[in-house]
């Protein structure tokens, strides 16, 4: 069978789509993958087929505009309050929120959107049309391909990315699901088409289950950051705990150069005898300021979760999906300090579930953080929960037991 893959064009989005994508081309399907110029790349860089769509929205001023959004619902409420947003045509921090004007920001930069969106979900049919796919996966952002399979009559499957569902409470987290917002359905003939889909590939494991208005499928989470080769990573030779901190590499141009909060966690980190792995992106390293006298010893540099974490006792990080799961695939305890009301998501129902603690970035000082990591380190009941949810992890079926399920759905009457 032919399966058209669709995805936003942040590469984060795309990367939890590839091991499935694999099973599908080792099982002897089709597998393309539509793709701006930012994820381009990733696509071939990771063995599929990119079929390659004409211009990239840009996310990142959809992202501020969203969080500046969030901000004014918030009001001052729950773990992100007090937290500084970004302009979002601009790339400073505002000193208030009566500094944007979101009605004008609208009316000006809303057509060029409605534009460059419409432009590739047309892209996207007209690809779809052409090449007749038998099932759509599509990431939880892409509305693309959701139009795409209601144009063709072909079904669609939401894939997650961790523990964010389609079914979310919270209005501030539930408007992440890609959704029609230029009313492209009408232009198809079609009624207007909800943001969800038929069925929806579940990568967390029972205790940390997001909710979903679609038929649960449960998949393993396998890990997956990019090409790269292998680090030699040998522990440190004195039997000292191992501390992995990382940091969402858009936090800077999304929250502000203040959300890059590695120097406060490593200060915390000084003070303990602690085996300390910093695993960021080039771009952030130049900001990385390693402390004086410290006890911990610290090495920085780029590196694929999936190779740190295994030999990790702990994990510090922004909240993002990707670690996340990661960590929760090799049982980590995590201390989040979620950047954002998506975040934040993750790691509460990691915390729910025992192997997380969850400190709001606007109380996050050096003597707090020190006080979780010690909390993380010290009390075994951290890492017997996160063992748990290994077990849980794994126990689930693999991308390839996934894909007879797949072919039955794509082979149904429709």
């Amino acid at each position: 069978m032919r399966v058209l893959f669709t995805s936003s064009h942040f590469a984060a989005h795309f990367q939890p789509l590839v091991p499935l994508g694999w099973a599908l081309r080792a099982a002897g399907h089709e597998v393309a993958v539509t793709a701006g110029p930012g994820i381009a790349a990733a696509v071939t860089g990771a063995g599929l087929t990119a079929v390659p769509l004409a211009e990239d929205v840009d996310m990142i001023t959809l992202g501020r505009f969203k969080l500046y959004r969030d901000a004014l619902r918030r009001a001052g409420r729950g773990p992100l309050a007090g937290l500084p947003v970004m302009h979002p045509l601009e790339d400073r921090v505002l000193a208030s929120l009566d500094e944007f004007d979101p009605g004008a920001f609208m009316r000006e930069y809303g057509p060029g959107l409605a534009k460059l969106v419409d432009a590739r979900i047309d892209a996207t049919v007209r690809f779809a049309r052409r090449w007749r796919p038998d099932l759509v996966v599509t990431e939880l952002m892409c509305f693309d391909g959701v139009l795409a399979g209601a144009v063709l009559g072909v079904p669609v499957v939401r894939h997650l990315w961790g523990p964010l569902g389609t079914a979310e409470p919270d209005p501030d987290v539930a408007d992440i699901v890609g959704d029609d917002m230029t009313g492209a359905a009408a232009r198809y003939g079609l009624e207007p088409v909800e943001n969800g889909a038929g069925w929806v590939l579940d990568v967390c494991p029972p205790s940390v289950r997001p909710p979903v208005r679609e038929e649960r499928i449960p998949m393993r989470y396998v890990p997956y950051g990019g090409p790269a080769s292998h680090p030699l990573d040998p522990a440190d030779g004195t039997g000292r705990p191992r501390l992995c901190v990382t940091w969402s590499r858009s936090a800077p141009r999304l929250f502000g150069p203040r959300s890059l909060l590695v120097n406060e966690i490593l200060q915390a980190a000084a003070g303990m005898d602690v085996d300390v792995r910093v695993a960021v992106g080039d771009e952030q390293r130049s900001a990385i300021r390693i402390p004086e006298g410290r006890r911990a010893r610290v090495t920085v540099g780029r590196v694929p979760l999936e190779h740190v974490l295994p030999s990790a006792d702990a994990v510090v990080h922004a909240g993002g999906a990707g670690v996340t799961m990661t960590a929760l695939r090799h049982g980590v305890p995590q201390l989040g300090l979620p950047l954002s009301n998506e975040f934040a998501v993750n790691v509460e129902r990691v915390a729910a579930a025992g192997a997380a603690v969850l400190l709001p970035p606007a109380d996050a000082g050096v003597p707090q953080i020190r006080r979780c990591l010690r909390e993380l380190l010290e009390d075994p009941a951290w890492r017997e929960s996160a063992g748990r949810l290994r077990r849980e992890s794994l126990e689930l079926p693999a991308p390839a037991a996934v894909v007879p399920v797949l072919e039955e759905i794509a082979a149904s009457p429709r």
